[in-house]
């Protein structure tokens, strides 16, 4: 069994788990330094005045993290084995996510709420392998979710069978960059479709990342960049990562699905 860092056993003793990939994490290619200096929506969240049981943040996602590598090392993924390496986390902890998640369950009984955000990288590897191809990337996408779908099966079976938790989960769905890209809204769509179709077999609830980045991206034909959604590069183009005012809108809808069970 994976030993959690003295640093993590006695830090706040936290009630909230973000688990994840660079959205959880809060990457910005504009930012250097310590992961203290990147803020996601996990940060947002905990520090929300419209929660009161998710005070303390446990943040452990990896930038680049798949589906796959959440789960075993051993695997490919889309550099989150080399960031944690050589830039470091928000926690620091060894062997797999997926690992540590588990353990972290099991000894912190105080920890009320877990989010998710992972599957994008499984669909970046895909792009990366067909050289962004649209045939290759079309010809491959099934696979991909398919994969995806077995994958997050096991983490969320291994969050409540194997950890014995039984608080509350919420999976954010992913936006789109472009809503009327059609190639990368419908692997995105249906990343979040095989998601959603998992998260309820586990009782797990969902944060609509992708319809509230549709909603406020409307008004710029689709497009979540013009709307601001989305970190500007200094060339007039944006990265896929969300801008603060992006993060701060998953945020929202994670408070959106943790009130809505509350009520």
């Amino acid at each position: 069994m994976l030993t959690l860092p003295v640093s993590a056993q006695s830090s706040n003793n936290p009630t909230y788990l973000a688990i994840g990939d660079s959205i959880a994490f809060g990457y910005n290619p504009l930012v250097l330094g310590s992961a203290d200096n990147f803020t996601g929506y996990p940060e947002v969240v905990s520090g929300s005045k419209r929660v009161q049981h998710v005070k303390e943040l446990m943040n452990i996602a990896c930038p680049g993290e798949t589906s796959a590598s959440f789960i075993s090392e051993g695997v490919p993924d889309n550099g989150c084995r080399d960031y944690k390496a050589f830039f470091g986390l928000h926690t620091v902890y060894a062997g797999s996510q997926l690992s540590f998640a588990v353990t972290s369950l099991r000894q912190n009984k105080q920890i009320s709420l877990v989010t998710i955000s992972l599957g994008a990288n499984d669909v970046r590897v895909l792009e990366f392998g067909c050289n962004f191809q649209p045939a290759c990337i079309l010809a491959g996408i099934q696979g991909v979710v398919t994969a995806y779908g077995a994958n997050l099966a096991a983490v969320f079976q291994a969050l409540r069978v194997d950890a014995g938790y039984t608080g509350e989960i919420v999976l954010v769905t992913y936006y789109s960059p472009n809503y009327l890209d059609p190639i990368a809204t419908g692997g995105i769509l249906a990343l979040n479709t095989v998601a959603q179709q998992v998260a309820g077999a586990f009782g797990v609830e969902i944060a609509d990342g992708f319809g509230a980045f549709a909603a406020a991206a409307t008004p710029f034909g689709g497009n979540s960049c013009l709307a601001g959604l989305l970190i500007k590069l200094p060339d007039g183009t944006c990265n896929v990562h969300p801008s603060p005012t992006g993060r701060d809108l998953l945020a929202d809808t994670v408070l959106i699905a943790i009130g809505k069970n509350k009520k």
